[in-house]
């Protein structure tokens, strides 16, 4: 079955049930995948292009990087081993503790020698690490050209814009000075020495703040501060996550064995766990992800933790999803609603209960090559 093109709103397992038809009365294991493939450019991984680390961009190649503000000097780029993402990536080095030099990757006009000149693809995609401030600047030609006074006192006419995004939770919109640049905010965890994955929507960035206007040309990226990125694209469209969603289940007690080599006999008690993974550098939306299971109809939910019985939860220790787990609800009606407040028997177990729904806010970060995962566990009881 090809499941590359379903959309991902939701992370729902009650339709792999359907699917398989499955009874999970011993030890099984299945994937199910939401891919949405998405035609990229990639720029720069570290690993598919060389860089320069020198100041002058006529030695670099043609798609490497170059110091543009070499002062104070001995900024220098580098391509590094990264030992948490395993592989290599960009690095910046330069003045300690300051956004003084910076480093560019694509050049400053739609037709100088080594620009991006992308005119399609204004979606753009990158993986940073970060322990201190800095700044990220695509450089874009629009439609509409703007004049203005600069602080030498010249007139200056240009089509240029510089979105210029920063570890910060406010978008602060046009420079009062340059009103070339337009300044978004990425959020200030931006900055707290991890990897993220980072997507923006270029055109809907400018527009917020020049309605109307339209991108012509993407010619480069430019960085100011010192750290790390990876994986620099442009996309068509806005990049997608790739979700792997894995149910298991064994038995762990049954009322003749036991806990030795129980069996799923009626009486025993299996633990279901199920796992989602993204692979992908795109986030899920924000407060989008909920996983709805469906309970077979010869099992019932443990809704307490009592005896054998421990109630639907998501697993402490394996959760780098970012997601945050704020509900679950149950339904008695076969997910028709989830208004049913369970009621434990004496062993812990609803009967009455024909589906579950686990429900979580914050996005589903994109994986920079890491693992970024979540466990959600339960327990069921054979009629």
């Amino acid at each position: 079955m090809n499941f590359k093109h379903l959309q991902i709103d939701s992370l729902n397992v009650s339709k792999i049930n359907k699917l398989f038809k499955t009874k999970f009365l011993i030890l099984i294991a299945y994937s199910f995948f939401l891919i949405m493939p998405v035609h990229a450019t990639l720029y720069d991984d570290a690993e598919q292009y060389g860089v320069k680390s020198s100041i002058h961009k006529s030695t670099r190649t043609a798609n490497g990087w170059y110091v543009y503000d070499s002062t104070p000097t001995g900024a220098v780029v580098n391509s590094v081993y990264d030992a948490i993402k395993q592989s290599h990536v960009i690095q910046f080095v330069g003045q300690v503790g300051s956004t003084a030099n910076g480093y560019v990757i694509g050049d400053w006009t739609p037709t100088s020698p080594g620009s991006w000149n992308n005119t399609s693809e204004l979606n753009v995609n990158w993986c940073s690490r970060y322990a201190n401030y800095f700044t990220v600047f695509m450089r874009i030609y629009v439609t509409n050209p703007i004049t203005f006074t600069n602080r030498n006192g010249n007139t200056v006419t240009t089509y240029q814009r510089y979105l210029t995004y920063r570890p910060v939770n406010t978008d602060h919109g046009i420079n009062s000075t340059y009103p070339n640049y337009i300044y978004l905010g990425l959020g200030s965890d931006k900055s707290n020495d991890q990897w993220h994955s980072i997507q923006r929507n270029m055109l809907a960035d400018l527009q917020k703040f020049e309605p109307g206007n339209t991108i012509t040309s993407v010619t480069a990226f430019l960085v100011r501060g010192n750290g790390k990125v990876d994986d620099i694209e442009l996309t068509a469209q806005s990049k997608q996550p790739a979700i792997t969603l894995k149910k298991t289940s064994k038995t762990i007690f049954d009322p003749i064995n036991y806990h030795t080599h129980p069996k799923a006999i009626p009486g025993a008690v299996l633990e279901y766990t199920i796992t989602a993974n993204n692979s992908s550098n795109g986030a899920a939306d924000n407060n989008s992800i909920k996983v709805d299971d469906k309970i077979p109809t010869n099992m019932k939910l443990c809704v307490s933790s009592t005896s054998q019985c421990v109630a639907p939860n998501l697993s402490s220790t394996n959760n780098t999803s970012g997601l945050i787990l704020t509900s679950i609800q149950y339904s008695n009606n076969n997910g028709a609603t989830y208004t049913y407040n369970p009621v434990a028997d004496t062993g812990g177990f609803d009967a009455l209960v024909t589906n579950v729904k686990y429900i979580f806010n914050k996005r589903f970060l994109g994986s920079c090559g890491l693992d970024r995962s979540i466990e959600l566990k339960m327990r069921m009881g054979v009629k």
